[in-house]
């Protein structure tokens, strides 16, 4: 196949703790592609020795005529931080991001030889926007299943359920995805489910299904998955999209939502403190649109000099997870001063109330300066010392 011209194409892959399955699944898969990408980022969340292998099975793979990247995930632990540090890398490096896609990989799945080309083929032929591959689900004690994408993305069939766009049959246009705001850190699953619902409400999105089954998407039970049922990720991921999108349900979605939750993963509903926060059953409903739980983002700047002082306000802001009046929060802190705080005290102060659940992401000097350089951001003297 020609290259469809003007595009370029980048496989994106976040691993952790899987060596072996990325070497002979996701990398030799993309190895083998008779429409090789352009480039691959690969993303470790991995800990200790694992990380180091990782890092040296990745370097040490080198097909021909790929540009191939290696990056430790910078954001919250987990595929949609280890996902967004990659397409933050890509950003960075690509000249115009409605001209890149990108093509999603779970280290454990593989694309047959054909994916990437019988996707770039739908995305020439009909100028698509965002493109699903139909897969061949893979478990131990069934046949495999073939599930085929839906062919028209609409938000309401991803509330209930998940109509078919696993990540690793997921091929879309980078800008696409900004526009949409990627993936919710906050959620440990159903991160495809709540980016394809933002995608959904995109005006002129063009979505399309590829001609052929090209994936083999693995839902062996025998191994942790974060679709595992009854694992501690699934059962939170459930717990948070439920309260993010259950404003804009019907009753008959939301009783959907949970008669599938419960016989697919255990699921049992949300905490009586939880459920009791919900509108009362007997209150009618409005014909007004549904009101969405807002997001909350809050900026700080850490002085260097002074930067305890913002661990009491990220000891209040870790207060907030319970408040039924938000879908989620984020915290931003910018660290400001003539030098980084000493021995990268900031950062570990960050890394303690991380592992306490707060999403709370940090620009040290050194990005600040990196940004700068590239123009992303004014330099304000930054490179010379000053706050």
């Amino acid at each position: 196949m020609e290259r469809f011209e003007k595009i370029t194409v980048a496989a994106l892959v976040a691993t952790s703790d899987r060596v072996t399955l990325l070497e002979r699944r996701a990398l030799r898969s993309i190895a083998a592609q008779s429409l090789r990408p352009d480039r691959v980022v690969v993303v470790d969340d991995s800990t200790g020795e694992a990380s180091a292998r990782t890092r040296r099975a990745v370097r040490g793979w080198r097909p021909p005529g790929i540009a191939v990247d290696f990056l430790r995930n910078r954001r919250t632990k987990g595929a949609a931080g280890a996902w967004h540090s990659g397409l933050d890398h890509l950003l960075r490096t690509s000249r115009n991001p409605r001209r890149l896609y990108v093509a999603i990989l779970d280290d454990d799945d593989r694309w047959r030889p054909n994916h990437l080309e019988t996707c770039l083929k739908a995305v020439e032929a009909l100028r698509l926007d965002m493109v699903a591959a139909p897969f061949r689900r893979i478990e131990e004690e069934s046949a495999p299943r073939r599930i085929a994408p839906s062919a028209h993305l609409d938000a309401a069939d991803f509330l209930t359920g998940n109509p078919g766009i696993q990540g690793s049959n997921l091929v879309c246009r980078l800008s696409v995805l900004l526009e949409a705001g990627m993936f919710d850190e906050s959620l440990a699953s159903c991160t495809d489910r709540d980016l394809c619902i933002r995608i959904a409400e995109l005006p002129g999105v063009r979505y399309g299904v590829a001609s052929a089954t090209t994936v083999d998407h693995f839902a062996c039970v025998s191994r942790p998955r974060l679709s595992k049922p009854g694992s501690t990720a699934k059962l939170e991921g459930l717990d948070r999209f439920y309260r993010k999108h259950r404003d804009r349900m019907s009753d008959d979605l939301r009783k959907a939502f949970r008669t599938r939750a419960r016989r697919y993963f255990g699921w049992e509903g949300l905490a009586p403190a939880a459920a009791n926060r919900t509108a009362a059953p007997s209150a009618p409903r409005s014909s007004a649109p549904p009101q969405v739980s807002p997001h909350l983002i809050v900026g700080t700047i850490a002085d260097t000099e002074r930067f305890r002082n913002v661990d009491g306000l990220l000891a209040d802001l870790h207060g907030l997870a319970g408040d039924s009046g938000l879908s989620g929060h984020d915290v931003l802190i910018l660290e400001n001063g003539r030098r980084r705080t000493p021995d990268g005290a900031l950062r570990r102060l960050v890394e303690g109330r991380r592992s306490d659940g707060l999403r709370v992401h940090l620009v040290d000097r050194a990005r600040h300066i990196e940004d700068a350089a590239n123009g992303l951001v004014p330099d304000g003297g930054a490179d010379r010392g000053g706050k």
